[in-house]
């Protein structure tokens, strides 16, 4: 979709809900495993504690969609806006950007842009709808295109720290 300030790109509700569904039922069997030491009956705590998951499995169900409905990553000509760690919206103008960095968080890629004014980094998820639309724009406008192609690919490109640098 393009807007007066650069095309979105809405990232993948099912990799969201995944991974909250993954937390829910982490969650509810250390829970189970707590009643059963605390001495509540195995099929009495597997009872409330699996509809409970089941519910906020649901829930997160339509969290997730709403979250990549409301949360677009936005690429212009003059920077790029996406969420920080907190759900905040940032914009990054291009020639503000500092470096790329790529993070794994529950073992989902991410391109982490920092700023050279500082601040919090946005996150730019590897899970995007369009993808190669996406990176065909970065490749337009900006030098961190290949950066950020390499944050999603999950190489460092023999950076230990996981900074990736411009192409030059």
């Amino acid at each position: 979709m393009k807007t007066k300030t650069g095309e979105k790109f809405y990232s993948r509700s099912y990799v969201l809900w995944a991974l909250l569904s993954v937390a829910v039922i982490g969650i509810s069997a250390i829970a189970i495993v707590y009643d059963v030491a605390q001495g509540v009956a195995l099929g009495v705590s597997l009872l409330e504690r699996g509809l409970a998951a089941v519910i906020c499995i649901l829930l997160a169900y339509w969290l997730s969609a709403l979250v990549s409905a409301l949360a677009p990553t936005t690429v212009s000509k003059s920077g790029i806006r996406s969420y920080t760690i907190l759900g905040v919206y940032h914009w990054i103008e291009w020639s503000q950007v500092s470096r790329v960095e790529a993070v794994s968080f529950c073992g989902i890629r991410y391109a982490k842009i920092h700023s050279k004014s500082g601040g919090a980094p946005i996150w730019l998820p590897a899970f995007l709808q369009k993808q190669d639309r996406f990176l065909a724009q970065l490749r337009q406008h900006t030098a961190y295109s290949e950066a950020v192609e390499a944050a999603f690919r999950g190489s460092t490109q023999g950076n230990q720290s996981g900074m990736l640098m411009p192409a030059r």
